[in-house]
């Protein structure tokens, strides 16, 4: 049963990334062992392994969360939208039509 639940949840989360590669962009954002715990896909004794670790350890998870809030604060609309107003401000300086 353990194993078929932790299976199960592991679908789910799996299932809302792209099947063929289901890390692709997640990688991005989340920096393995500092600001989250990456699963390798459909491997239930690594997510089973996440899970304890989260539960029994306080500290870690502390750890995990305040890295966390620190780094979703990089992905405002504000900041996004001047990242990419950036990007094009150096394409068409560089292309000379600025």
């Amino acid at each position: 049963i353990r194993d078929r639940a932790l299976s199960k949840a592991l679908d789910f989360f799996y299932s809302r990334f792209y099947p063929d590669q289901p890390r692709e962009g997640i990688e991005d954002v989340i920096i393995d062992g500092e600001t989250g715990i990456l699963v390798e896909p459909r491997n239930v004794d690594h997510l089973e392994h996440a899970i304890l670790k989260l539960l029994l350890d306080e500290e870690y998870r502390q750890v995990l969360g305040n890295a966390a809030r620190k780094q979703v604060e990089n992905y405002t609309w504000e900041r996004i939208a001047a990242r990419i107003f950036r990007v094009y401000r150096e394409v068409l300086d560089a292309d000379g039509r600025a």
